[in-house]
């Protein structure tokens, strides 16, 4: 009995840790390896590249309807290849306002940080670098 015990707790343990080591994963919008390995982009080595948010992240991977977030069904948003990034190709944050909700003057005026080297820059900047 006590060895039946033992095994029961070790495995909870182990399940446990795994369960939260991919919640902190889908929290941060990050593969198994991306989490050891940051992804390459057009402006080099940068690990939060997918991170749009907790928010955002947890419905990109489990999608808007909660009904069938525990049916193995598909829910995902994207097509599995292409995803949205923080940063543009300059390596520019893009600011973390809802587009959708803003006029086009508003997005024309928005800053972007770069994320490392935390200089800002407004869009026409980075449209007059892009030509």
């Amino acid at each position: 009995m006590a060895a039946v015990l033992v095994v029961g707790v070790s495995f909870a343990i182990a399940l446990g840790l795994l369960w939260t080591f991919h919640v902190s994963l889908v929290g941060r919008n990050l593969t198994t390896m991306e989490a050891f390995r940051p992804p390459y982009f057009a402006y080099g080595k940068d690990k939060k590249g997918f991170n749009l948010g907790a928010r955002i992240n947890f419905l990109q991977v489990f999608g808007d309807n909660w009904k069938l977030w525990f049916l193995p069904v598909f829910t995902t948003k994207g097509d599995g290849i292409i995803w949205p990034t923080r940063c543009d190709s300059t390596g520019m944050v893009r600011p973390r306002i809802p587009i959708r909700s803003l006029s086009r003057s508003k997005v024309a005026d928005s800053t972007w940080t770069h994320p490392e080297t935390e200089e800002t820059a407004s869009t026409e900047s980075v449209q007059s670098v892009e030509r």
